[in-house]
């Protein structure tokens, strides 16, 4: 009667062991799906996040783009002079680098407010001794939007075609 007392003691040990290790098992899958679970959440909610930012960033992005280029003579200098139109959310111009090696900026009003359906004229001087309609033109223009995101534009070109050729966000 002993033995088997004793063997129904130690099965119920094995069972008992078996059971523990089942719901060890178990909890440390559940906690494993769970993390996992966790993780797929938080990588959607950044790229939703993102998503919005993005839109964000377009509702209230201006329009910038060039319409008027023209040159002038001041005695023996030669002169260029160019627009800035917005027809897009207002911005504010910060600055604008000279590139090329052949102009220099005169007028320099930044930082400018640039609201919706307003233009600002830049004009430079001409440094070169060549004939000023045949050269070409690289400048940057650093400006912010209305939520103060950062950007470069690119502008480049000659007297004929010069225009903004892309903008990109400055982190």
């Amino acid at each position: 009667l002993n033995l088997q007392s004793n063997n129904a003691m130690e099965i119920a040990s094995i069972i008992i062991s078996l059971l523990a290790l089942i719901i060890a098992g178990f909890t440390l899958w559940y906690t494993y799906k769970a993390r996992i679970d966790a993780k797929i959440q938080t990588t959607e909610l950044s790229k939703q996040n993102e998503i919005l930012k993005a839109k964000n960033r377009i509702d209230i992005l201006p329009e910038l783009y060039i319409k008027n280029i023209g040159t002038y003579s001041v005695r023996i200098e030669d002169f260029l002079k160019f627009d800035i139109n917005n027809k897009g959310e207002n911005a504010t111009l910060l600055s604008i680098n000279v590139l090329s090696q052949n102009l220099k900026i005169i007028s320099s009003p930044f930082p400018l407010d640039l609201n919706k359906g307003e233009q600002i004229y830049l004009h430079f001087i001409y440094t070169r001794n060549q004939y000023i309609e045949a050269d070409e033109y690289y400048l940057e223009l650093i400006w912010k939007d209305k939520a103060n995101n950062k950007y470069k534009s690119l502008i480049k070109g000659n007297i004929k075609n010069l225009r903004i050729v892309e903008s990109n966000p400055i982190d």
